[in-house]
């Protein structure tokens, strides 16, 4: 019962976010810019967290990383993508791959509702 109270809420605040009262929009270019400007308002940097790369069948590694800002590059595949350092590299990922290291932090209830 909590997961379906919690995936009401989420749909709610992503219909919000498009002033839909139900049925949430396809994915295209128009919806991702849409919420790229919702991000671009509400979410706060830097944020510190980690993703995962595949490296080949069925491995996968993880890397930390710290995201400093949204970029300009909106991809109808791969979505919103963020900017940040792994190590000493620069990089820049699909937000879709990104987690947070807490999920107490407004940026995690953000992401995630993206990621849905």
């Amino acid at each position: 019962m909590n997961v379906n109270i919690s995936w009401i809420e989420q749909e709610q605040r992503i219909l919000h976010i498009f002033q839909l009262n139900k049925s949430l929009p396809e994915v295209n270019s128009e919806t991702l810019e849409r919420y790229f400007a919702f991000l671009t308002k509400n979410v706060l940097f830097p944020i510190q967290g980690t993703f995962d790369q595949e490296m080949g069948s069925l491995h996968h590694t993880t890397y930390p990383v710290i995201v400093e800002h949204l970029s300009e590059d909106i991809d109808e595949f791969y979505g919103i993508c963020v900017e940040g350092v792994a190590g000493k590299k620069n990089v820049e990922i699909p937000l879709a791959y990104f987690n947070c290291n807490t999920t107490d932090h407004r940026n995690y209830r953000l992401i995630d509702d993206y990621k849905t």
